[in-house]
C-alpha cells in the first residue's frame, strides 16, 4: 500500500509548490537551441500547452478534496465507521481515491472479497495508486504479459515513463502484441513534449527531459534504420531525433551527433561537434559506458580541429580514453572510424580485434563482414562477408545471424534459399535479437503491423 495519507508534509509541499507556478526554465534551453538548429527550437517555442506531470496532478487531485481527506484519516481512528460511510458514498459516486482506499481498509481488516472488489473498481476507474500498486504486484511475479497491461493503463492516464515503456512493448512484441505503428505513436507523444514550457517543479523538468531522452534515443535508432530492419529509415527524422536525444542528456547519442557533426567541413557544424563533445564528456557522466569512446573520439577531433577545440589538450583525453580501456577495445575504435567514414582504419581495428575476448573477437568479425558485404574500404565480396558473419554469429553475435538471413533471403552472393534465411533468422531471434523474429514472421507470412 502506498502510504499517501502519512505523507502529509509531502503534500503539503506540494500543495504550496502548485500556487507558485509558472512556466519552468533550465539549462535545457541553450542545450536545445545548438543541437537542434534555430529553426526546430522556434517551432518548439511556437505551441501553448501547459501540463503538470501525472503524479502530482493524482496527488494534488486528493490533497485539494478536503472531504476525501478527512474521510479517509478517519480510517485510522475510532471514527472509522463513519469514514467507511463517507467513502463508500463518495465511491458510488465515481471517486476512484475512494474505491482505492476502501479496497485497502477492507483488505486490512480481513474482508478480502470485499477489498478486492474495491480495488478493481479503482483499477476500472484508473486510479493511480491502484494502478501502480498493480504494476509492482505483477513485477513481483515476473508476469510480462500483466506488466506491460498495467504499464499501458498508466500510459492513457499519462505517465511518461510509462509511454516510453508502452511504446518499447509494442514495437518489440514484448507482452503486447507486436503493433509498430502504435509503438511509434506512444513514443512520439513523449519525444515530441517541450519542457519549456511544462508546467512544473524543477524535480518534473529533470523527469520529464529523462523520458524525452530514453523516447527520441529509440526513436533515433528507428529512424536510422539500425532496428526494425530498416523499414522505418527516414534520415531526416533521425537527425530530429538525434539531436532531441543528445539535447536532453543522452550520453550515447550526445557522442553520435557529435561525430556527424564532426565529418562536415562547415565551420558552424565543427562548433556544434565541439560543443556537444563537450556536453559528453561532462564529469557527471564519467561512469558512463561510452564515456571513453567519447573521450578518444574528441582528443581525435582536438588533434584535427585546433582551431575550433581552442585551448584544449587532446592528450588529457587520450589519458582518460586509456584509463576506461578503450585503446584496447579495438571492436569499439573499429565502430568509431566506420561511423567517421574511415574505413580503412576501420578494418584496421576491426582485424587487431580477433584477437581479443569473445565479445571483441566477435565485434572485429563483424566489422569485417560489413565492410566486405557493403564494400566499404575493401572491393565487395560477398563470400568474404559470409564467412566473416558466419565466424561472427559462432561468437553469439545476434546481429550477424541477422545478416546472413538477409542475405539467404536476397540471395547476395548464395544462392536465395528461404528456409536457410528462416533459420538463421530464427537463431537470431533464439539468441534475443527482436529483429531476427521480425524477420522470420514477415518470411513466414505472420503480418506485422
Amino acid at each position: 500500500m502506498l502510504n499517501l495519507i502519512g505523507s502529509k508534509s509531502a503534500l503539503v509541499a506540494l500543495c504550496m509548490a502548485s500556487s507558485l507556478l509558472v512556466g519552468c526554465q533550465s539549462n535545457i534551453n541553450s542545450v536545445l537551441k545548438f543541437t537542434l538548429g534555430e529553426q526546430q527550437y522556434n517551432e518548439l517555442q511556437s505551441h501553448e500547452i501547459k501540463t503538470v506531470s501525472v503524479q502530482r496532478r493524482y496527488i494534488l487531485e486528493f490533497a485539494e478534496n478536503k472531504p476525501l481527506v478527512q474521510a479517509t484519516a478517519m480510517l485510522k481512528t475510532s471514527k472509522a465507521k463513519e469514514g467507511v460511510k463517507q467513502l463508500t458514498e463518495m465511491a458510488n459516486q465515481g471517486n476512484s481515491y475512494a474505491m482505492y482506499f476502501l479496497g485497502d481498509y477492507y483488505t486490512k481488516k480481513g474482508q478480502r472479497k470485499l477489498g478486492k472488489e474495491w480495488t478493481q473498481k479503482a483499477v476500472v476507474a484508473r486510479n493511480y495508486l491502484a494502478l501502480l500498486e498493480n504494476l509492482e504486484a505483477a513485477r513481483k511475479t515476473a508476469d510480462q504479459q500483466e506488466i506491460a497491461k498495467y504499464t499501458l493503463e498508466l500510459a492513457i492516464i499519462g505517465d511518461l515513463s510509462c509511454q516510453v515503456l508502452t511504446g518499447y512493448n509494442y514495437i518489440y512484441g514484448n507482452g503486447l502484441p507486436t503493433m509498430h505503428e502504435e509503438g511509434l505513436k506512444w513514443l512520439h507523444k513523449v519525444a515530441d513534449i517541450n519542457t519549456n514550457l511544462y508546467e512544473c517543479v524543477p524535480e518534473e523538468v529533470d523527469q520529464a527531459a529523462e523520458m524525452i531522452a530514453s523516447a527520441s534515443g529509440i526513436l533515433a535508432e528507428i529512424y536510422h534504420g539500425t532496428v526494425l530492419l530498416g523499414r522505418y529509415q527516414d534520415e531526416g527524422k533521425y537527425k530530429k531525433y538525434l539531436a532531441n536525444a543528445a539535447a536532453y542528456g543522452l550520453v550515447d547519442k550526445q557522442l553520435e551527433l557529435a561525430m556527424i557533426y564532426a565529418q562536415s567541413n562547415s565551420t558552424s557544424k565543427l562548433d556544434r561537434a565541439n560543443k556537444v563533445f563537450q556536453l559528453a564528456l561532462d564529469p557527471k557522466n564519467k561512469s558512463h559506458k561510452v564515456y571513453g569512446l567519447a573521450a578518444y573520439a574528441y582528443a581525435q577531433f582536438i588533434d584535427a580541429h585546433p582551431e575550433i577545440a581552442v585551448n584544449q589538450d587532446s592528450s588529457k583525453y587520450l589519458n582518460i580514453a586509456k584509463k576506461k580501456g578503450v585503446l584496447n577495445d579495438y571492436g569499439k575504435l573499429g565502430n568509431y572510424y566506420y561511423n567517421m567514414l574511415d574505413y580503412s582504419n576501420a578494418k584496421l581495428y576491426y582485424e587487431k580485434a580477433l584477437n581479443g575476448n569473445q565479445d571483441d573477437k566477435a565485434n572485429g568479425l563483424f566489422g569485417l563482414g560489413m565492410l566486405y558485404c557493403e564494400g566499404k574500404g575493401v572491393k565487395q565480396d560477398y563470400s568474404q562477408a559470409l564467412s566473416y558473419y558466419e565466424q561472427a554469429k559462432a561468437q553469439k553475435h545476434t546481429t550477424a545471424a541477422v545478416r546472413l538471413g538477409q542475405m539467404y533471403a536476397q540471395g547476395l552472393g548464395v544462392a536465395q534459399d528461404k528456409a536457410k534465411a528462416i533459420t538463421y533468422f530464427n537463431q537470431a531471434c533464439t539468441m534475443g535479437d527482436i529483429d531476427g523474429c521480425d524477420a522470420s514472421k514477415e518470411l513466414r507470412g505472420i503480418g506485422i503491423r
